[in-house]
């Protein structure tokens, strides 16, 4: 293997001798190509010598000559050589390239420790607030949320079955199917299906390190008006609506934290519009490793969740009695292994200030039991 830097040095020495005047050029290209073939150069008085004695045409054709043969050695040498300083030029970059790749894949690599023990597909995300479903390239995860809100003088109760499917590391898809099995306000009761949705998640942003990530998300979904307006209290919209959100996560061994603005739109049918919302979310948890089952994580969550809500419009007339801002806190408990999961929370309101004349929300449960397949 050629040596890259005294071949370096050798072109740079080249390089002088070609910037040199001809009389100095043709003496040290000719001791040059002399050595290289054995014989010994013509010395410069000599040369002179016999131009003076009328044998200039000979020897000049000699010193022709050593030049010639000089810059045809050099030729050669630097030629056969060029090869060589490719190929090791081109050797010790994909050297380098090779060594920066497993450097940078080392840095990429997660360590199977706390909270990134379990695969993605399971790996901990919110139970009220929107998004950060990325589960991975061919993985399902299969859900049944739900959520028992209980006011003064009334209560919801939705049950939600969900499919969720990674297309790829980026990118997937949600599916919900929701319904409410018996909900009151007031006197009145009213049951069935709720507004359906589906929804696409996509990661924008991702950094991994071998203790942390970071991963920023767009999402958006459908919801489609299976849903009754028109019970008491209501099972939908009674009109197709669109969410559109982002959320930015922080993952390590032991801390997880969120942050998750959103706004939900609503179409109008027959004169009824439901306000549109704007969601602000936030939230953390902590991976208890001495609560960790074997083979499992344990974490301990917080979430802040709020909406401010427009007024409703029904037939046409602004209800005054609809809209406002509300903000939940609900701690909750993780546990995943590599296929299931396990949450649960109770939610409290911190700021319940509504518009007219509104039932206020006490407290509300949330659960949320999944199954993990990979593909």
């Amino acid at each position: 293997m050629i040596d890259v830097k005294i071949f370096r040095n050798f072109l740079q020495m080249l390089e002088a001798i070609a910037k040199l005047p001809d009389p100095e050029k043709s003496m040290i290209l000719s001791q040059f190509a002399s050595r290289l073939s054995g014989r010994r150069p013509i010395p410069e008085h000599i040369l002179q010598a016999s131009r003076a004695l009328g044998w200039g045409g000979k020897m000049a054709q000699k010193s022709d000559f050593a030049v010639a043969w000089s810059f045809a050695i050099a030729s050669l040498v630097m030629f056969s050589l060029i090869p060589n300083l490719i190929y090791a030029e081109k050797s010790h970059q994909e050297t380098e390239n090779q060594s920066n790749k497993e450097e940078e894949k080392k840095d990429e690599d997660l360590l199977p420790l706390g909270n990134f023990s379990v695969p993605l597909v399971t790996q901990i995300s919110p139970l009220i607030s929107f998004g950060q479903l990325l589960i991975g390239k061919n993985a399902l995860l299969h859900q049944l949320t739900g959520i028992y809100a209980q006011g003064h003088d009334n209560y919801d109760d939705v049950i939600a079955p969900n499919v969720i499917y990674g297309i790829r590391d980026d990118l997937s898809v949600f599916f919900s199917l929701p319904f409410t099995p018996r909900s009151r306000s007031g006197s009145s009761h009213s049951s069935g299906i709720e507004d359906i949705f589906l929804q696409g998640e996509y990661g924008f942003y991702n950094k991994t390190r071998a203790d942390y990530t970071l991963q920023a998300t767009v999402l958006a979904n459908v919801q489609f008006p299976t849903g009754s307006s028109s019970k008491n209290p209501p099972t939908g919209h009674g009109s197709f609506g669109y969410f559109l959100g982002t959320t930015y996560a922080y993952t390590s061994f032991n801390w997880y934290a969120f942050i998750s603005p959103g706004v939900n739109l609503t179409t109008t049918h027959h004169g009824t519009k439901f306000g549109n919302s704007y969601l602000y979310q936030w939230g953390f948890a902590r991976c208890i490793k001495q609560l960790s089952p074997r083979g499992w994580i344990f974490d301990l969550m917080i979430e802040f969740d709020g909406t401010y809500a427009e007024k409703n419009k029904i037939r046409g007339i602004t209800d005054l009695n609809s809209g406002g801002n509300v903000i939940f806190v609900t701690p909750s408990i993780w546990l995943s292994s590599k296929r299931w999961i396990f949450q649960w929370g109770i939610g409290f309101p911190l700021v319940q200030n509504l518009n007219g004349h509104q039932d206020k929300l006490k407290y509300s449960i949330d659960y949320n039991l999944g199954i993990a397949a990979q593909f």
